[in-house]
């Protein structure tokens, strides 16, 4: 009977997702495995070293990051209602991978601000553009005619300049 079909409904349904896998992965992290897994991203000789089974927690890292795809995919799918290959293009892997740098990878704050700042940067511009309207010139050009070339410049620029500045991305500063 209720249907999710705004963009408030979604933010209503998603926000306790994202709370409660938020919350689950970082509290798996603080457990005798997360700690494994930390030590095995770090340094996995030193990790099987000391008594971890590296075979068994990569099968287990993989079935966990399995389960969290499969559950945004069904989401992703419900809000789009048609699911087509074209959909999953290159261009959407790089803009997750472009989120992971952005935000700090290995770290889960990270992934939240990567991810709230990709989403967010073109509504920013977007508020820009209206606001220069009456301007001329290159300004307007850049933010009135050409917003997505302007918004894919800023990403690459970011991404290049946390790579070299701060490879531990946004999170690190």
């Amino acid at each position: 009977g209720w249907e999710i079909n705004t963009p408030m409904r979604w933010y209503v349904v998603l926000l306790p997702i994202v709370a409660l896998v938020y919350l689950g992965l970082r509290n798996s992290l603080r457990t005798r495995e997360g700690r494994a897994m930390m030590a095995m991203r770090d340094h996995e000789l030193a990790a099987s070293s000391v008594g971890v089974d590296v075979r068994i927690l990569r099968l287990k890292a993989f079935g966990l990051s399995s389960a969290l795809a499969g559950l945004a995919g069904a989401l992703y799918a419900y809000q789009l209602s048609n699911v087509t290959s074209e959909t999953f293009n290159i261009s959407f892997a790089i803009q997750f991978i472009a989120m992971i740098i952005i935000g700090g990878m290995g770290s889960l704050p990270g992934a939240l601000v990567g991810a709230a700042l990709w989403l967010l940067l073109p509504s920013v511009i977007t508020g820009m553009a209206s606001q220069v309207t009456d301007a001329s010139g290159l300004v307007k050009m850049m933010l009135v005619d050409h917003r997505a070339q302007l918004v894919q410049l800023i990403f690459a620029l970011l991404v290049i300049a946390l790579l070299i500045f701060a490879p531990g991305g946004l999170v690190s500063l």
